[in-house]
This record gives C-alpha cells, sequence and structure tokens, in this order.
C-alpha cells in the first residue's frame, strides 16, 4: 500500500471516528428529557458576539486536521488520543443521561452571523452541555501535541527563526 493510500485510510478512520463520538453525543440528547438549566449569572452577563459562530465551525475541521497532523508525526500518541477520546466520550454520555442539562441561549441580531448561530442551534441545541465535549477534545489535544516530539521540535524552530 503506498503512503498516500495510508493517509486517505487515516483520514477516513479519523472522520469515522469523529462521527462514531458524536453520534453517542446525539445519544445523550436523545435522553435529555427534562433537563436542568445550568446558566449563571455570568453567562446572563457574558455578551453575544455572533461572529464566534465561525470559529465553531472551524472546530469540526480542527478536530479532523489535528489529529491528521498527529498521526503523521506520531502513531503512537494518535492512539492515545483516540484511547482518550473514547473514554472521555463514554463518561460523558453517562453523564448526560444521568444528569441531562440545558442552557438558555439569546440570539438578538439579524445579521448573517446570526443566522448562522441560529442554524447551529437547530443542528446543536443547547443541550448535553456539561460536561462540554468541545472542552474535552481541545485539552485532549493540548496534551497529544505536548507529548508529540516532532510537533514540539517543529514549534520550537519556528519560533526561533521568528526572533
Amino acid at each position: 500500500m503506498d503512503v498516500q493510500k495510508k493517509d486517505l485510510n487515516a483520514l477516513f478512520f479519523i472522520i469515522l471516528f469523529v462521527g462514531i463520538q458524536s453520534c453517542s453525543y446525539y445519544i445523550g440528547k436523545a435522553f435529555n428529557i427534562n433537563p436542568t438549566l445550568i446558566n449563571t449569572k455570568f453567562d446572563y452577563n457574558t455578551p453575544y458576539i455572533s461572529y464566534f459562530a465561525y470559529f465553531y465551525i472551524f472546530w469540526y475541521l480542527f478536530i479532523i486536521l489535528v489529529p491528521f497532523i498527529i498521526y503523521k508525526k506520531d502513531k503512537q500518541n494518535l492512539y492515545k488520543y483516540f484511547t482518550m477520546i473514547f473514554i472521555g466520550s463514554i463518561m460523558a454520555l453517562i453523564t448526560f443521561i444521568v444528569f441531562p442539562t440545558k442552557i438558555e441561549r439569546v440570539i438578538p441580531g439579524n445579521s448573517i452571523s446570526d443566522k448562522i448561530v441560529k442554524i447551529l442551534y437547530i443542528l446543536d441545541d443547547p443541550t448535553c452541555c456539561m460536561p462540554s465535549l468541545h472542552c474535552l477534545i481541545c485539552f485532549y489535544i493540548i496534551f497529544t501535541i505536548i507529548n508529540t516530539k516532532d510537533i514540539i521540535n517543529a514549534l520550537t524552530k519556528l519560533t526561533r527563526k521568528n526572533t
């Protein structure tokens, strides 16, 4: 099998894994009956910024591309990453079922960004929000990158060239 086909297989596996992880999230949503509202004063006092929707959309590209980069640099760390995501997703699913949660979100405007946010909220309603899988996956990506030597070496060289 040539290198490009191996890379495509790895990319397919990563996309499949993200899909399975997403399915577990939506299974939790199916059990989210009579959720507890967990908004705080901080939530109500945090200003709404509609263009953050673009970061949210970028997130989905991020959770596919970063594991693929890790695959190219250190397959062992990628396996550890998938193991952490699997265990974290199962624990989150149990939490979503045992303690269903929701938050209130108000979208005040009608800009293009606001319309995108409204579509995103239809696709991903504000339930099953604790624990945050976005935060969980982000921390796992950070831990995995820190432990991937080739990535750290490349970043170190890049920062030395810029100083």
